[in-house]
C-alpha cells in the first residue's frame, strides 16, 4: 500500500527527533518540518496528468536548502548522480507498468536498492547524498511521468500515485540518515582510538629524554 513507508518514516522521525534530541531551534525546525510534510501529504491535486502532492514542495525545500552548503564541485557532481537516479527510477518504474511479471520486488525497494549504491560510493556528506537523491527522484518522475503520457495518449496515466514518490523519497532519505550517523560515529571512534594510542607514545618518549 502506497504511502505507509512515508508516514511510517516520518512518525518516527518525529518520535526520535523529539526524545533523543536536546532543546534548540535545530529541533524544533526539524519537527516543524516533519509535522508539515505529514499534514501536506494529504493535500493532493491532479493536474496535467501528474497527482501533485503538496508534501514535495517540503522536499524541494530541503533540496534547495543542502545546495546552499555545497561547492560548485559538489553541486554538479550530484548532479551527474542525480541523473544516473533518474534513469534507474524510469526504467523500473517503466517495467512495473509495461511487465510487472519482471519485477522481483516493489517497485520502491528496487528503486532504493538500485540508487543508495549511488549515494554511498560516488558522494560524501549528508547534504550531497540529500541533494542528489530528491533531484534524482523528481527528475525519474517527470521522464516517467512524460514518457507515459505521450506513449498512451491520455491525459492522466495510471501506474503511480503520489504517495509513491513520497515512500521512495523517505525511504532513501532515511537510510541516507542512518548511514551518515554510523559514519559519525565510525569518524569520532577513529579519532578517539588515534589520540588513545598516542598518548602512551607521548608518555614514554618523555621519560626516554
Amino acid at each position: 500500500m502506497e504511502g505507509v513507508l512515508f508516514h511510517w518514516i516520518a512518525w518516527m522521525s518525529v518520535i526520535s527527533i523529539y526524545f533523543f534530541m536536546g532543546a534548540s531551534s535545530y529541533r524544533t525546525l526539524l519537527l516543524v518540518f516533519t509535522f508539515t510534510t505529514i499534514i501536506f501529504s494529504s493535500v493532493k491535486q491532479t493536474f496535467y496528468f501528474i497527482e501533485w502532492n503538496l508534501a514535495w514542495v517540503c522536499f524541494i525545500l530541503l533540496c534547495l536548502y543542502t545546495m546552499r552548503n555545497l561547492t560548485n564541485k559538489e553541486l554538479v557532481k550530484g548532479y551527474l548522480v542525480s541523473i544516473i537516479i533518474a534513469n534507474c527510477f524510469f526504467m523500473i518504474h517503466r517495467a512495473a507498468y509495461l511487465e510487472p511479471v519482471w519485477l522481483l520486488y516493489s517497485p520502491q525497494w528496487m528503486i532504493v536498492g538500485a540508487s543508495m549504491p549511488l549515494l554511498l560510493i560516488f558522494l560524501r556528506g549528508i547534504y550531497s547524498r540529500m541533494y542528489s537523491l530528491i533531484l534524482g527522484i523528481f527528475q525519474g518522475m517527470g521522464l516517467s511521468k512524460l514518457t507515459m503520457a505521450f506513449s498512451s495518449g491520455t491525459v492522466t496515466v495510471g501506474g503511480t500515485n503520489s504517495m509513491f514518490i513520497l515512500d521512495v523519497i523517505s525511504l532513501l532519505a532515511g537510510l541516507t540518515l542512518v548511514w551518515s550517523f554510523l559514519e559519525f560515529i565510525s569518524l569520532k571512534l577513529t579519532e578517539l582510538t588515534v589520540k588513545t594510542r598516542g598518548r602512551p607514545v607521548t608518555l614514554k618518549s618523555k621519560m626516554n629524554a
